[in-house]
């Protein structure tokens, strides 16, 4: 037992006085094993059956039975002080680690120290049941007690995903949702349902794989349109732009004197894009603002008609000879005879603040109509 004899060279009375006690620890450990029937009723009833130890628990807390194993290689003890791998094997005390222990290739551990490694693997290991969005700002996680009335007393639009915090995919779309969610933000709420956790709500029944993207319109009593196109944050956008299309006017230079007469009661503001399709805001200012603005879209495509009808605010490109348009830009038509108006810079306007300057159109629009009726 290479164990033994270099535990017992380093504890004797003669090397080291005053660890007498220790020594006889180790040397009735010793006398346990080297006895085949000592060793056979310790094998049958552990501790309880060896009279000498009834009720022992070792020096400063450590267990006879580690003991034993210690020097009789069980567990996997033998290979370390035998000619195989070696291999740090793990114990831990209640108390103190006894001096007599240390430097043998051990690892001793408290119960306190122990506690505080579980607790920092407990840390470091992700909840796969936690909500994907709990933590983005741009996200409502919904739940059986708000789901029914983020979505029957939405204001207009609304987006919800639904997933399954334990899917792959899910996890991986969360960033391309939140991007759009983000560029929208203010202007189309966006929120997600947790079907691992909240499977009761209906809408988890509605979607035939995870994640699944919904579209909540203007019309409350609809059914919400399924998303099924690429899950990347550009494509949703222009889906949300697809459901409000039809809220505003592409106008050709077909089309121009037809939507210039038509709805004589609202506002006339045109906007000029500068690719097609234009930013989905333009699309849902038109849907918010419908009752009091008539939204027109101008792309650059459109170059005989920008040159004949809107020479004010366009100066000519000489080396192509092509009208050039400052891009994009929205009119506020005040007059539609002479289709002057007031001109107003939309480029690096965010989402949210374009919202806000059609909303302050409206407003004049609405005073202007109150005045005059």
């Amino acid at each position: 037992m290479p164990a033994y004899r270099k535990l017992a060279k380093k504890l004797h009375p003669d090397v080291a006085p005053g660890k007498e006690k220790e020594f006889m620890e180790i040397a009735k450990a010793h006398e346990v094993l080297s006895d085949p029937e000592q060793r056979k009723k310790y094998d049958t009833f552990g501790e309880e059956g060896i009279a000498a130890f009834s009720g022992a628990g070792g020096a400063e807390g450590f267990p006879f039975s580690e003991f034993v194993n210690l020097f009789a290689g069980g567990g996997g003890f033998g290979e370390g002080f035998g000619g195989g791998p070696r291999q740090k094997m793990k114990f831990e005390f209640s108390g103190e680690i006894p001096e007599y222990l240390k430097g043998f290739g051990f690892d001793f551990r408290s119960s306190q120290q122990q506690q505080q490694q579980q607790q920092q693997q407990q840390q470091q290991e992700p909840d796969w049941d936690a909500d994907l969005y709990q933590d983005i700002a741009f996200v409502q996680e919904l739940n059986p007690s708000n789901f029914q009335t983020t979505v029957q007393e939405r204001d207009c639009l609304l987006l919800v995903v639904i997933y399954n915090p334990h899917c792959n995919p899910c996890r991986t779309f969360t960033m391309e949702y939140a991007t759009a969610a983000q560029r929208l933000f203010n202007v189309v709420p966006f929120a997600a349902v947790n079907c691992r956790t909240h499977r009761q709500i209906p809408l988890c029944r509605k979607g035939k794989r995870y994640p699944s993207v919904f579209f909540f319109g203007e019309d409350k009593k609809a059914e919400p349109v399924l998303y099924t196109g690429r899950k990347r944050f550009e494509d949703i956008l222009a889906f949300i732009s697809e459901q409000v299309a039809h809220h505003h006017t592409v106008l050709t230079y077909d089309n121009i004197e037809d939507w210039l007469t038509s709805n004589p009661h609202k506002t006339k503001v045109i906007l000029f894009a500068r690719k097609r399709p234009a930013p989905p805001e333009w699309f849902v200012g038109a849907l918010y603002f419908k009752g009091l603005l008539d939204l027109g879209v101008i792309y650059p495509i459109e170059r005989g008609l920008i040159e004949e009808y809107f020479k004010e605010g366009t100066e000519k490109n000489m080396m192509h000879a092509n009208p050039y348009l400052q891009i994009p830009s929205l009119l506020v038509l005040r007059d539609i005879d002479t289709l002057q108006g007031e001109w107003k810079k939309t480029s690096g306007l965010e989402p949210h603040k374009f919202i806000s300057l059609l909303a302050s159109i409206s407003n004049q629009s609405l005073c202007h109509m109150i005045m005059y009726t």
